[in-house]
């Protein structure tokens, strides 16, 4: 697991949000079909480096790992992470001229890997970002919250009715 992002590691629910992220990392490697020859470590890590820095962007950071030897196929972390920047770039407006499914070899990555450096650089995304956020941030917020309202007797009386 090359790509690893840097988080405590002794709660039951890190365990449970662990066992999801694995099988969605799965779900998205049986999607990539594997290369007939292996990926180049320098660009596998090129993609990794790139995908880092979206992440980042996300307020999420990532352990940066090398790839030293050619690789068999993308490790279901990078895949994980990888979707998530590319879903955030697709809400942007900015899709990936390469969908994952469509990548056969080393040219798809080193498009992808441009495409997501370019959306690290731009400003603007970032602030789309910020902004979503922001709204994320809000909605679990007034989900916790509770009514600061009080209730009308009457209403309540009405709605079980």
């Amino acid at each position: 697991m090359p790509l690893k992002e840097k988080k405590p590691q002794d709660s039951a629910l890190i365990v449970i949000a662990e066992e999801a992220d694995d099988s969605i990392g799965d779900m998205l490697q049986d999607m990539i079909p594997v290369p007939e020859r292996p990926y180049k470590g320098s660009t596998v890590a090129a993609l990794a480096d790139a995908v880092r820095r979206v992440v980042a962007l996300m307020d999420r950071e990532l352990e940066e790992r090398p790839y030293p030897e050619p690789v068999p196929e993308l490790d279901a972390d990078l895949l994980r992470f990888l979707a998530a920047a590319l879903a955030a770039a697709d809400d942007y407006g900015q899709p990936a001229p390469v969908s994952p499914e469509e990548v056969r070899g080393d040219n798809e990555l080193i498009v992808l890997t441009q495409h997501l450096l370019k959306l690290a650089q731009d400003r603007d995304f970032k602030t789309f970002l910020d902004e979503e956020l922001q709204d994320m941030e809000e909605e679990e917020l007034q989900m916790q919250a509770p009514s600061s309202e009080p209730a009308d007797p009457d209403a309540l009386f009405m709605s079980r009715m």
